[in-house]
């Protein structure tokens, strides 16, 4: 693993960050370090994915139902990782609550789908909603 980069908050009086890569994160998930750990990566910073309280999973469940009357099954992702643009990818793996692909392509066995091959994407934030 290469030598960190830590990062000085602003205001000066909060402790050094660690930013990870995703190359990092899949070393340390590949080691074991994160297993039974639910962490999602926006920006360099893990970040834990907290149980859902009733109101997120109801919600996510009524915006998928709501969907399925309109989008075949196999063109919906339900929390699972995206490729970032560019510019992002190398600090960020987002996992939102519901994505629409324009297309359902064989080759995600193999990677996930870039934001550019979405034609939505929904992220539920109740509790969350103030980060």
């Amino acid at each position: 693993m290469q030598a960190a980069t830590l990062i000085q908050a602003p205001g000066g009086d909060i402790p050094l960050r660690k930013k990870f890569t995703r190359a990092e994160v899949d070393q340390m998930t590949a080691a074991g370090m994160l297993e039974g750990q639910r962490l999602e990566l926006i920006d360099g910073d893990l970040f834990d994915k907290m149980g859902q309280n009733p109101p997120h999973a109801f919600t996510v469940h009524a915006i998928l139902r709501l969907l399925l009357k309109f989008i075949a099954g196999d063109l919906l992702l339900v929390q699972s990782p995206i490729e970032a643009a560019a510019g992002d990818r190398k600090w960020s793996l987002p996992e939102p609550d519901l994505a629409v692909l324009a297309d359902a392509k064989s080759e995600y066995r193999s990677r996930f789908p870039r934001g550019d091959e979405l034609v939505l994407v929904v992220e539920v934030a109740d509790s969350s909603v103030r980060h």
